[in-house]
This record gives structure tokens, sequence and C-alpha cells, in this order.
């Protein structure tokens, strides 16, 4: 009788409810067989609520039809599983047996003795029939029965784990790679676990967490905790804490060297907190196209700085074009002195910035009344196009008091010319000595359409303002001419019966109005 080692992992320890079977084509080239011959197969094995984790026998047969029908490819293959069930495969002879291109193909996997049904169709991957190389783009992720199969644009993938993975620390598998290509990307594949790292990221190489949000997380006190590539780079599912000691510590950077291809950060939750003496940035933003989508942020500063300090969560320094999607957004400054400013476009070359559908709060939390300033948007630069539509935006000073200033948007171009638009947005600025909705300088334009603002102190500054908003506490404001219908002038209408009073040619008319 086959012996083997056998243990059980709770699944809900690692918050997952499915097995997840990743099914990679990998073009490896051996001395013996074409490259197109090998094919990588890895996956997870759970019976049930639990992780198997042992050794078994696994049998990979191919077959011509989805259920019955002729085998082309058999092969029995003994593998041991790591601690969440992965296990990885390497086959041959799959391509040149079962290479009919009039014909589908389905993947039949048993271990020990038990079909994982059903069989899994191979048909669409041309590669598998055809004894040529071909690179195929896009994405299918297809969920059948107790599977989810994902295949990748990537081609080449890695692991990364604590235990049972090509490697255990993510720089490692980064390190190892060397052949990456704009027509060869790799996917850097990470199990849940905390990883102490400072990952500098390679072209063309991506990094993915296993499992929910969360359950990856790369850790430390020095940033950053990953520096993009120039190119490539892309990071999902992810989480990212950094407990900085030292002041000036960012937890993302993306470098001036970045090319102009789009940088994804989707899905991640990225943590700044500390209680020292410092400041510090969540993404420092030199160039490129970056796009950052239903991710949970956090910075948290407590305790008492020496002087003023700025913090900053978006540092934008370079030509950039960034893209806030989605996002939920928390800040926390303890300090009573201290500056704090969500996004910071301080660039001698402004790129494009769209800020869509955020959930924002800043709050001011301090044992005493708050002096300093908090901004939410505030641009320095020569900004190109600068859109923010559809955010839930709050922003509050915990303490009655002091000398403190509350601004949604500032904007103060070199040489003028900036425009922000400011589109549907949901505003509250309360509790600071001054709250302020907008504070644009000479020659700068904030334009403002349908925003719900609620700051009593409403504009400031020597620039332009164009807006039909609520402006401060629920009242509707006008920065230009009202129409009734193709003629100009100002009106109030309720409903039928009420008074109606308008101007036209600065003559006041009314109707249904005894006086006014």
């Amino acid at each position: 009788m086959k012996s083997k080692k056998e243990r059980k992992l709770p699944i809900r320890r690692y918050s997952l409810s499915k097995l997840y079977f990743y099914l990679f084509f990998s073009i490896i080239l051996l001395a013996s067989v074409s490259a197109s011959d090998i094919l990588v197969w890895q996956g997870q094995y759970y019976t049930g609520t639990e992780f198997n984790t042992g050794t078994y026998e696994f049998n990979f047969t191919v077959y011509d039809a989805l259920t019955g029908g002729n085998a082309c490819y058999s092969n029995i293959t003994t593998l041991t599983t790591g601690d969440f069930g992965e296990w990885k495969t390497e086959q041959s002879g799959v391509s040149s047996a079962c290479n009919n291109a009039s014909r589908d193909y389905f993947l039949n996997i048993n271990i020990d003795g038990t079909d994982q049904t059903p069989r899994r169709r191979l048909a669409v991957w041309d590669f598998l029939r055809k004894n040529v190389d071909e690179i195929t783009t896009g994405t299918f992720v297809a969920n059948i029965g107790n599977f989810n199969i994902l295949f990748t644009p990537y081609q080449q993938t890695i692991t990364v784990a604590k235990s049972g993975g090509d490697f255990t620390t993510i720089q490692s598998a980064i390190d190892s790679i060397t052949d990456a290509a704009l027509n060869k990307q790799y996917t850097v594949l990470i199990y849940p676990g905390e990883y102490t790292e400072s990952i500098v990221g390679s072209d063309y190489i991506g990094l993915r967490g296993i499992g929910e949000r969360g359950t990856v997380k790369i850790m430390g006190d020095i940033g950053p905790l990953y520096t993009f590539p120039d190119n490539g780079g892309d990071i999902n599912d992810l989480r990212f804490s950094l407990v900085p000691t030292t002041t000036a510590q960012e937890l993302i950077k993306i470098p001036s060297t970045a090319g102009t291809d789009r940088k994804s950060i989707i899905n991640c939750k990225l943590d700044w907190s500390s209680s020292s003496d410092v400041r510090g940035v969540i993404f420092n933003i030199d160039a490129g196209e970056v796009v950052i989508r239903d991710c949970e942020i956090g910075y948290t500063h407590t305790g008492s700085n020496t002087g003023t300090n700025t913090h900053r969560v978006f540092d934008v320094d370079g030509n950039a074009k960034v893209d806030l999607l989605a996002n939920k957004i928390d800040i926390n400054i303890g300090d009573v002195d201290d500056n704090v400013i969500l996004y910071d476009d301080a660039s001698t070359i402004g790129g494009d910035t769209h800020i869509l559908d955020n959930v924002i709060h800043i709050n001011s939390n301090n044992a005493s009344a708050y002096s300093g300033i908090a901004r939410c948007l505030n641009f320095l630069s020569i900004p190109g196009y600068v859109y923010s539509h559809g955010n839930t935006i709050l922003m509050k000073s915990l303490e009655t008091g002091g000398t403190g200033r509350g601004e949604y948007v500032r904007v103060n171009s070199e040489g003028g010319g900036g425009i922000v638009n400011s589109v549907a947005n949901q505003v509250v600025v309360e509790g600071f000595a001054t709250n302020y909705w907008a504070n644009a300088d000479t020659g700068d334009l904030m334009v403002s359409h349908f925003d719900d603002i609620q700051a009593v102190d409403g504009i400031t500054g020597a620039g332009s303002f164009t807006y039909a908003s609520s402006l401060k506490d629920g009242n509707f404001s006008i920065s230009g001419t009202y129409y009734v219908g193709s003629t100009p002038g100002i009106a109030g209408n309720y409903s039928i019966g009420d008074c109606w009073i308008y101007l036209k040619g600065g003559i006041a008319t009314s109707t249904n109005c005894t006086s006014f």
C-alpha cells in the first residue's frame, strides 16, 4: 500500500473559498525537445474546506472530447503539494501527441484515483495543437464547478511562498528572471504570508498576490517598499505596510525614468503609519502614466513633531498622468501644526489628472486646536487637464478653535493658466478656523458644476471662479448668466402658482407675486 504524508489546513484561515487552478503555458527550451513540446501547469488542491498537503499521484490525460472520447496524451506524475496545496508540473509531448487542428482537446486531472471533474477545455489555445510558437494576449477567466481557471496574458510565471514555491522572497524571484521583454512578460505569483522586503522591480515583470487582498503583506520600516521599473511592473492584490522611524520615507516610488506605458496599482491595500517625528509619502510619482484603482489607502501619524512637517499621500513631481479611480482613502494627522495634502502636484510639466469616484476622509485629530493647513487637491505646477468627478470628500478638524485652514482645492500654477474642473462631488470642509472649497491664485481658474459643497467660508484667492453649484451649506450659486429658455436672466421657478422673479435686460419682472 502506498504511504503518504498528509496534513490538513483549514481553508478559512486564508480567507479562501474556492480552489484556484491556474493553468499556464510556458515555452521552455531544452536540448532534446522543441520549445512548444513542454507545458508547465500549476495549481492548488483541496478537498471540501481544507487544503491537501502531502504527496499524491497525479494522472494528467488529454482527451478529444468533454466526456468519453479518445486520449491522445496521458502521464502519471507523483507530486508533493505545499502548505497551501500548491503544485507544479512540467509535461512533455502534449503538442506532438494532440496536434489535430480540427479537434478540440480537454484536460482531465485524476488525483489518487479521483477525477477532478469536469474536464477543462484546452482547444482555445492554438499552440497546444500546432508545432509552432505563438504568443497569446488578453485575459480569459472561466469558473467551472469547483475550479477557477485563469489564463493570463503572460506565458511566464514564477511563484513565491513561505514554503513550497519557486522562491521564498519576492526580490529573489524578480532577480532570477533575465529574459523578460515586451513580448515575453512575466508574472510573479505571491502566496499568503508576511514578506519583509524593499523590492526593486524589473522591466516587464508584474507582481500579483494569491488570495484576498491583505493576505499577502509586504512590510518594512525603510522605504520605498516597491520601486517601479521603467517599463511595466504592475502590482495587483497586494498589501504594503510601511512603519517608518526616519523621515521622508515613501511607500511606492515611480522614478523619473519611467516610460510612457501605463503602470497599474489595482486592488491593493497601502498603509503608512508612524508615531515618530517624521513625515512621509505613500506614492512618489515622478513620471509615467499611472492608474490606481480599487485600493484601500491609509496614512496615519500620531504623536507630536518638532516644528511643522508636511504629509503627502500623492507627491507628483514630474511629467505624470495619474488616474485615481474608486479608491478609499483615510488620512489621520495627530500633530497640532503639521500640514497634510492628499494630492500634491508640484511638477514643472504637468500631465493629465483624473480623480473619479473616490471616498476620501482627511481628519486632524489633535489634543489641542489645529493650526496647520489641510488640503485635498493642491496644484502648483503648470497642470494639464485636471478633472475631479463624483468623489465623496470629508475634511474635518476634530478640535475646535486654533488657526487651522481647510481647503478642498488650491490651484496656483506657475505663470497662471491652471484650470481645475470639479463636477458632481460631495465635499464637506468643517471644524477648521477657515473652511474653503477653493483657493485660486491670479491667472488660474476653478470650475465647479453641480458640486454639493459645505464650506462656510466659500472661495478665496485672486483667481477666477466659474460655478453652478451649491458652494456652501446648501446655497445654490451661479457665477455667470442664468438662461430662461434661450433668454438670459436670473430666475427662481419653484412650482405653478408660486412667486417667480427674474431679471431681464436690467428690468425686474414677476409672476404671481404680490410684491418683490
